[in-house]
């Protein structure tokens, strides 16, 4: 769900109710994690399966890498979460561009070739999330990372961590993880309002502005020979606003998040 729909405020609304009961019990993290997922399958419950995979598969990967005493056995669990990642990321990202690129290259010499095309969407996220998990094998094989994640439920925490998985940014699990393991730290009154003010101008900005300026471009571009010079110059200048107000809105409105940490 998108940061500025009313199903998020409901979800974010519901979330801090949560947040506040919780946050100084062991049920955090766990309620943190379902929550994570709640949002995320928001899109589609079925995108849940593969970043469960995904999550998993890293977990056990980074076990294996730094209790394995050899080498070669910890780059042998590095190549198989290289390749896991990168192999689903390919394969949900890519493959239906170079199947048609590779049907146009064979008609284009004279051969007939048929192909069924897989229609399936391509899972929200998952180039955020599987760099993500990546980089917390490549740390753990470098000695970025001193030691495994052991709670699985802490991993899949981080990976999942809502504000984060649809739009980034990757964050590296030595900044993230030693907050998951620790307990929030209370908010004081100040900080939350200024954290709503800030959230209420990203909403102006993205809603209020982008969106509006949205109408201005989108009539220019799709029909430009109704408009005159002057009238393409405001457009111009609408996109610009545009751009801004999508970026900055967004930017304020994640501030929603910025308390959820130690």
């Amino acid at each position: 769900m998108s940061f500025t729909s009313l199903n998020f405020l409901l979800f974010i609304t519901v979330f801090s109710a949560g947040f506040m009961a919780l946050a100084r019990t062991h049920a955090f993290t766990p309620f943190l994690l379902v929550a994570s997922y709640i949002f995320y399958g928001y899109w589609d419950y079925r995108f849940c399966a593969l970043l469960a995979l995904s999550t998993f598969i890293d977990f056990y990967c980074g076990l294996k890498i730094a209790d394995s005493p050899d080498r070669r056995t910890r780059k042998l669990y590095l190549f198989i979460s290289l390749g896991a990642n990168l192999g689903m990321l390919f394969f949900f990202k890519y493959y239906n561009f170079f199947a048609d690129s590779a049907v146009i290259a064979l008609s284009s010499l004279g051969m007939e070739v048929g192909r069924r095309t897989l229609d399936i969407l391509l899972p929200v996220g998952i180039s955020f999330y599987t760099f993500q998990n990546l980089s917390y094998g490549i740390d753990l094989y470098s000695g970025e990372v001193k030691e495994p994640e052991r709670s699985l439920v802490r991993y899949a925490t981080f990976v999942a961590f809502f504000p984060q998985l649809v739009a980034g940014p990757i964050v590296r699990a030595r900044d993230l993880l030693p907050q998951i393991q620790q307990r929030p730290r209370d908010i004081p009154f100040e900080e939350r309002f200024a954290g709503l003010e800030k959230v209420i101008w990203g909403y102006f900005l993205k809603i209020g502005l982008a969106d509006n300026a949205a109408v201005v471009v989108d009539a220019r571009f799709h029909q430009p020979e109704f408009f005159n010079a002057l009238q393409h110059v405001i457009g111009l200048f609408c996109f610009s606003l545009q751009i801004y107000g999508d970026f900055a809105g967004y930017s304020l409105t994640g501030k929603i998040h910025e308390g959820w940490r130690v």
